[in-house]
């Protein structure tokens, strides 16, 4: 049987069986097991092979519909479709690399992907890429979860594969009615209107999934307390009654808690968006790119400016300026940028104090200068006295006193004098 015939989808390359080579078993796709192989011996695939008896054509022909109209970055590619007698094979592009799911659970996976916080934030972005991509094609893939996601070993970016539950908006809307039996998807990241009252699913069920699937990214635990299998509908049907958020949603990034609340939302009518998610991610981009930034520019101010700290020389009886190496606040990190942010902006409390203290110690000398005048001509302080006193007044309240402002209440005691 040439079950091939049968599919009317848009136009996909028909691979000779023998040319293809079934080599290792990489996981279970809906229908079917996925095994990395070869095609013509020398380029290397991933191929999914379905048996006639358990798909049938309409279930056959919406993956390859799917799959052939599918073209992005992060989604898995169809290169072409074989078959048998008894089988029918997809032949798609291979991605070196294990499904997330055994990267984040699986020890035996997992210490070989130490993720950084950079990488796992990239993983994260591609797998919502993937679903802005999916819904502004009009496809619901209604078993999206962590299972379903590739992550290259090398290049540690992800990919989304396993179309063989998508829906086509477009096509095949009105196949899927309110009662059916039974729940598409894998339960625990299935949303609570697909899993209790049987709704059709829809986009709003699909970034509930994701939000799933980001929340086991970044916290690697299970989204829900579910210690073993037979626990799953009783969990559920407890937190989804009661309307309770996954206990770890708290122990996500920052700036992914208030979207993942979004995406957990149990009102139907309001719920966010997979591109409003993306827009969450662009924005935490930028955020991160700028502080990068910031910080290379606070330490190149920091080397290009020199030390401002001062010290007194004991031999010598005079201030003079600390050396990078002597100045313990010349080194990267939170040091460098305070003192350089509270010296060049002038906006922290602490230079708003110290400005306070020096121009009171200003004051004072000012005062005592002039009762030193009425006094006796004698007492009269000199002018290299006068800057020696305001230089050791400086360095013993705080060495990092503002250079700036130290000439200006020279130049002011030079006037006065």
């Amino acid at each position: 049987m040439d079950l091939l015939n049968k599919i009317k989808v848009p136009l996909v390359s028909e691979i000779p069986f023998k040319d293809l080579k079934l080599d290792r078993f990489l996981g279970r796709g809906a229908f079917g097991h996925v095994y990395k192989g070869k095609y013509r011996e020398h380029v290397d695939v991933a191929i999914k092979e379905m048996p006639t008896y358990s798909v049938s054509t309409s279930e056959l022909a919406k993956e390859i519909s799917v799959l052939t109209k599918l073209h992005h970055e992060t989604l898995i590619t169809l290169l072409g479709v074989a078959s048998t007698r008894s089988h029918v094979y997809l032949v798609m592009d291979l991605v070196d690399g294990q499904s997330l799911f055994k990267i984040l659970f699986d020890d035996s996976v997992k210490k070989n992907y130490d993720f950084t916080e950079k990488e796992r934030f990239t993983i994260g972005y591609d797998i919502t890429m993937a679903m802005v991509y999916l819904h502004t094609c009009e496809i619901v893939h209604r078993d999206r979860k962590s299972g379903n996601v590739v992550v290259d070993f090398n290049t540690k970016r992800a990919k989304m594969c396993d179309f063989g539950l998508a829906k086509d908006f477009n096509r095949d809307a009105i196949l899927e009615t309110v009662g059916h039996v039974g729940c598409i998807g894998t339960k625990p990241y299935t949303a609570p209107e697909v899993y209790f009252f049987r709704k059709p699913s829809s986009k709003k069920s699909d970034v509930w999934s994701l939000g799933c699937t980001l929340l086991e990214l970044f916290t690697e635990e299970f989204v829900w307390n579910i210690e073993k299998p037979s626990e799953v509908d009783e969990v559920l049907k407890k937190a989804y009654k009661q309307c309770e958020l996954p206990p770890r949603l708290y122990f996500a990034p920052t700036f992914l808690v208030p979207a993942l609340k979004g995406s957990f939302n149990y009102d139907c009518e309001e719920w966010l968006e997979s591109h409003e998610i993306k827009h969450t991610f662009e924005q935490e981009k930028k955020v991160q790119k700028y502080r990068q930034e910031t910080k290379k520019k606070y330490e190149k101010s920091a080397q290009d400016v020199g030390s401002p700290m001062r010290k007194i020389n004991k031999e010598s009886n005079s201030v003079v300026d600390l050396t990078v190496e002597e100045n313990p606040h010349h080194t990267s990190g939170n040091d460098v940028i305070s003192v350089i942010h509270s010296q060049n902006n002038g906006e922290s409390t602490k230079a708003t104090e110290q400005s306070n203290i020096f121009a009171e110690e200003g004051r004072t000398l000012k005062s005592e200068t002039s009762e030193a005048l009425c006094k006796s001509k004698n007492q009269i302080i000199t002018k290299t006295s006068k800057a020696d006193l305001f230089e050791k007044s400086f360095a013993s309240q705080d060495p990092r006193f503002d250079m700036s402002l130290k000439s200006r209440l020279k130049n002011m005691m030079d006037s006065f004098l």
